[in-house]
């Protein structure tokens, strides 16, 4: 049987010097908005993960799950991505097994590989080594999850008998989501039986990995799909003629079809402390879908 469709926001807390808003005060502005998303009922709230980004692009995420967590009952908190290169998986398992006990078991966790080389440079590690930084830490992960103890002696890591304390709250630890921008990373999350988090092109992303998980004789609807997409409030399209600009520079998808709908944001509660952002816009929506709802080629470019 599908999983049932989730929504939710990602935000990646970057904040340009033209703003002019400090980032204590977008934390702050940020952290009221998700208060008041969970009120809504929203599903998730997740990040992304990048370093030593001039504009302040949020490098660690969970401190930030962690203080939203206290403020909130029923969103769930994850990554898009995480970057295992950087970050040791056994302490990655450890401060997930205190956010899921903070969070009352509202985490998850989606990895990836990185690929910026000044954030390699920045960490001294060539960029030679982020596969198997990344597939021994996907492994590591899965074996802390377990709550038993365990050991792995690998290329990059070796560890004897850790068993991660305190103990997680789900039952198996957090889901585990891989991202794939092509077919190795499609492969990659079918062989650690995690839910997929596509950045790429349809055919080597998605329609490998359901052609995988299927010829080895599991259902792809036991799993679920993640898929950011950048939109904006319907005050900043409005104010910008449908148009926002990201902390880049580059152009964001306008969603003044959604602003002039109905069911869309405007029949909404106004958001506290709204008007503290900074124009232009900053957030994205995330959809979490199952497999059996399968976007379109043109939405996964």
């Amino acid at each position: 049987m599908a999983k049932a469709l989730r929504l939710g926001v990602a935000y990646d807390f970057r904040n340009p010097p033209a703003s002019g808003m400090s980032h204590q005060s977008l934390y702050a502005a940020i952290m009221d908005q998700v208060a008041w998303l969970d009120g809504l009922g929203l599903d998730l709230v997740w990040f992304t993960e990048h370093h030593f980004v001039e504009d302040g692009y949020l490098p660690s995420w969970i401190p930030v799950a962690a203080a939203m967590a206290v403020r909130t009952k029923h969103v769930r908190f994850s990554c898009d991505v995480c970057l295992l290169p950087f970050n040791h998986p056994i302490r990655l398992a450890e401060d997930l097994a205190v956010l899921d006990n903070i969070s009352g078991g509202r985490v998850e966790i989606g990895v990836g590989m990185g690929y910026a080389p000044h954030e390699f440079r920045g960490f001294g590690l060539p960029v030679s080594r982020r596969v198997s930084l990344t597939d021994e830490g996907i492994e590591v992960l899965r074996r802390a999850f377990t709550g038993e103890k365990f050991s792995f002696e690998g290329k990059r890591y070796n560890f004897q008998d850790v068993t991660i304390t305190p103990g997680y709250v789900q039952p198996g630890g957090p889901p585990l989501w891989v991202a794939a921008m092509s077919e190795p990373g499609a492969l990659r999350a079918a062989r650690f039986g995690a839910n997929l988090l596509p950045q790429g092109p349809r055919a080597p992303t998605l329609d490998t990995w359901l052609a995988t998980v299927r010829a080895e004789g599991r259902d792809p609807k036991a799993y679920r799909i993640g898929i950011i997409r950048s939109c904006s409030s319907p005050t900043i399209a409005s104010a910008t003629g449908g148009r926002c600009e990201s902390p880049s520079g580059g152009g964001w998808r306008s969603t003044t079809a959604f602003a002039r709908s109905p069911a869309g944001m405007a029949a909404l509660p106004a958001s506290p402390r709204s008007s503290a952002f900074p124009r232009p816009g900053w957030s994205a929506t995330s959809i979490i879908a199952s497999p059996s709802l399968q976007p379109s080629s043109k939405s996964m470019d």
